[in-house]
């Protein structure tokens, strides 16, 4: 029974509730809003969580292309590096060993050479889709050790690249690639060594700041024997079966520089010529930044955008 009846008298009694029925129903009361509360508090901290993954998620894929593009930076400079360590130790050898020859590595520039000076006769009719993932020739038959062939160095856009012979999948990921029947980086007379890079790669910025450089930027290249010094001359935007833009030009020594641009389906072409004048590279680089550092950055991106070969090229 919820209560108890007392008194004998017949009609009357006295009803008294029970007092664990009063107290069940009020703790039912306050029970009610503690787990309203504690429903809330819990959602609340759900929401917390979520914010916080999808901001640190956010900040995670904003900060990996930078981190990823420092990432391979360096691992190219150490690459450089060991080239010119290697470059280094086979010169000294060279001046102490074999006094009465000029330069390192004598087969593989004669051998260099004699590509070259095919290439030009038979006006590069093998030049194809396939040829050019295959390597010119093979500098290890001529006593050449190294896995890079030279270097590319960029001042203006602060890029360094280790520079690999036959533009393969596995070349374009190391560096910088020489596109096969195209002529090898030595200079000279009826020359074009055209160098192929990924704009990215797995996150990472490669070639795709070469779409800024300007007329006069100066572009070097460390080969087995020499640092050849080119400038600019133009950038522009062909199709990938545009295969005159990177001809040779008779009569001239040229680098050209090739990447992909946006959208993928056609290509950026840095055309450059052979200088001897790299005397103001410093304050030539020095002056750029200084425009640089000036512009406004909405300028700067409104010049980027209305770039023939910005960014955002259609």
């Amino acid at each position: 029974m919820d209560g108890q009846i007392l008194g004998r008298r017949p009609g009357r009694s006295i009803y008294f509730p029970n007092r664990n029925h009063n107290f069940a129903a009020c703790d039912a009361a306050n029970e009610s809003p503690a787990k309203e509360e504690a429903a809330m508090k819990k959602k609340q901290i759900i929401l917390c969580i979520l914010c916080i993954s999808f901001l640190l998620s956010g900040l995670a894929l904003l900060l990996y292309s930078p981190w990823k593009t420092a990432a391979l930076t360096t691992t190219y400079r150490q690459e450089i590096t060991r080239l010119k360590t290697y470059l280094d130790l086979e010169s000294a050898v060279t001046d102490t060993n074999l006094p009465d020859s000029s330069r390192p590595f004598p087969q593989l520039w004669e051998d260099c050479e004699a590509y070259n000076r095919l290439l030009f006769a038979t006006a590069q009719e093998a030049l194809s889709a396939q040829t050019i993932t295959e390597a010119p020739l093979s500098p290890t038959n001529d006593g050449w050790q190294a896995e890079a062939f030279g270097y590319l160095s960029i001042p203006a856009i602060a890029l360094e690249a280790p520079v690999y012979l036959g533009a393969s999948e596995k070349n374009l990921e190391r560096g910088g690639a020489v596109l096969g029947q195209t002529s090898l980086p030595l200079g000279g007379e009826n020359t074009n060594c055209v160098i192929a890079g990924h704009r990215s790669f797995q996150g990472a910025v490669l070639f795709r700041p070469i779409e800024r450089l300007l007329p006069g930027d100066l572009v070097f290249f460390g080969n087995p024997w020499e640092t050849l010094v080119y400038k600019v001359v133009e950038t522009k935007i062909i199709s990938p079966g545009d295969i005159q833009d990177i001809l040779i030009q008779p009569g001239k020594d040229l680098l050209t520089l090739l990447t992909c641009a946006y959208p993928n389906d056609q290509r950026v072409l840095v055309l450059c010529e052979r200088t001897e004048d790299a005397a103001c590279e410093k304050e030539t680089v020095f002056a750029r930044r200084t425009v640089l550092r000036k512009t406004r950055p909405w300028d700067w991106f409104r010049t980027i955008r209305e770039s023939p070969c910005g960014y955002f090229t259609k």
